[in-house]
């Protein structure tokens, strides 16, 4: 994409953006590290920002095999994963990335076609103006 055209397609800070919902990997993922570090993630003060589906995160775990049934604890193949993870990110499991949009041309078909002018007929936001080429 032409470097003068990235800026229409940039998101706006937004408040839907910030509340969007963690998926359950990211709060599975947060829970198992407070299981390794032996707090109780069900009584933790960031559990209802960071893990908001607490007892469908624990029901996803256990059937993935990272808890043990019947109880909130680590099962021998969770204790492993979460290890891993925390191994390779030692200050913590790492925040969700920021929401993104990529702009880019995709095709659907078996003929692709090229159309250098595509961005000039992109609608404007309202406080932009058409750059001449």
């Amino acid at each position: 994409m032409r470097p003068e055209l990235a800026g229409r397609f940039q998101v706006r800070k937004a408040r839907w953006l910030a509340e969007r919902p963690r998926s359950y990997k990211d709060q599975g993922d947060w829970l198992l590290e407070r299981l390794l570090e032996g707090n109780a993630p069900g009584k933790h003060p960031e559990r209802w920002v960071r893990c908001h589906d607490y007892a469908a995160v624990i029901l996803w775990l256990r059937e993935k095999g990272l808890l043990l049934k019947g109880k909130v604890a680590l099962s021998g193949t969770g204790r492993r994963y979460i290890k891993g993870l925390c191994e390779l990110h030692p200050d913590g499991v790492p925040e969700r990335k920021p929401f993104q949009v990529r702009v880019g041309a995709i095709a659907t078909g078996s003929k692709v076609m090229e159309d250098p002018d595509i961005f000039d007929e992109a609608p404007l936001g309202p406080n932009q103006e058409r750059r001449s080429p």
